[in-house]
């Protein structure tokens, strides 16, 4: 079974399109998905994650904001697995 992580993002953000996109293409190398959550108007996300998006998480746990830890989503991915 394989990891699923969440990656909040907000409309128009150039992190967020990059780190998806590299998030994407590491996907089936590394076996995990990736479940991509817009937070734009919703208020409990938009509180919560704020500027700090892009963020790449494991339930309540942040793996990495802004751009993509490689390391830190491998080490996740032992840890979750």
């Amino acid at each position: 079974m394989s990891v699923q992580f969440e990656l909040y993002t907000r409309t128009g953000c150039h992190l967020c399109e990059e780190m998806e996109h590299e998030i994407l293409s590491l996907e089936s190398r590394l076996t995990f998905t990736t479940n991509i959550i817009t937070i734009n108007n919703k208020k409990h996300l938009e509180q919560r994650y704020g500027d700090k998006v892009p963020v790449l998480a494991y339930k309540d746990t942040i793996i990495c904001t802004y751009v993509l830890n490689q390391d830190a989503l491998k080490k996740a991915i032992k840890q979750y697995s």
